[in-house]
């Protein structure tokens, strides 16, 4: 399948509702990793019960209620309005948000959109963190995005490839080079239309 196929398909079943194609494939995989990458302990099972009937499955497992509340999705409503931090790296402060936002998305929108511009805008992002919480998952979904609008081969960071994302992204807020970051996103391109 061709990334044009591919969103065609996605246009149509996101168009009819329909919970067993590759569209909703995709939102359950999104999901389900961005999830992981922050930590959740939901499973793949339980993140597509969250999906299908918004419940989990009867079980004698304890859930998370953050989990849940992250899976099912939040509001992500202004810019930060505390300083926060990505480990041990400070990000910017509440009152640099709304100028180094409009700083990356000018940089952006005036950038061909290639996957290395891809790789960069993230880190970026993410070393902005301009919101109180969901950066990460936010960030992961408007790469996601941004790469099929743009005819690039969407990224999905599976949950495996965390370590090699977190290096990625230490690499940036470092040395400002995106080097891992492009490199893993171009493994994870290859690997979608099955090109080792």
């Amino acid at each position: 399948m061709d990334l044009n196929t591919l969103i065609g398909r996605f246009q149509i079943e996101r168009k009819k509702f329909d919970r067993s194609g590759i569209y909703a494939y995709t939102q359950r995989a999104l999901a389900y990793n961005s999830n992981k990458i922050e930590g959740s302990t939901l499973s793949e099972e339980q993140t597509d019960s969250l999906f299908d009937t918004g419940m989990l499955p009867v079980s004698d497992d304890y859930y998370r209620a953050k989990d849940v509340e992250e899976t099912n999705g939040y509001a992500i409503g202004d810019y930060k309005k505390r300083p926060n931090m990505v480990g041990m790296y400070e990000t910017a402060l509440p009152k640099e948000v709304p100028e180094k936002m409009r700083e990356l998305l000018e940089w952006y929108h005036g950038s061909e959109k290639t996957l290395e511009v891809m790789a960069e805008f993230h880190a970026r992002y993410e070393s902005l963190h301009p919101f109180q919480d969901g950066n990460g998952r936010t960030g992961r979904l408007i790469l996601f995005r941004e790469c099929l609008k743009s005819g690039l081969v969407p990224i999905i960071i599976e949950d495996q490839y965390r370590p090699e994302y977190l290096e990625g992204l230490k690499e940036y807020r470092e040395s400002g080079k995106t080097g891992q970051l492009l490199s893993l996103f171009q493994k994870r391109a290859k690997n979608l239309f099955g090109k080792n």
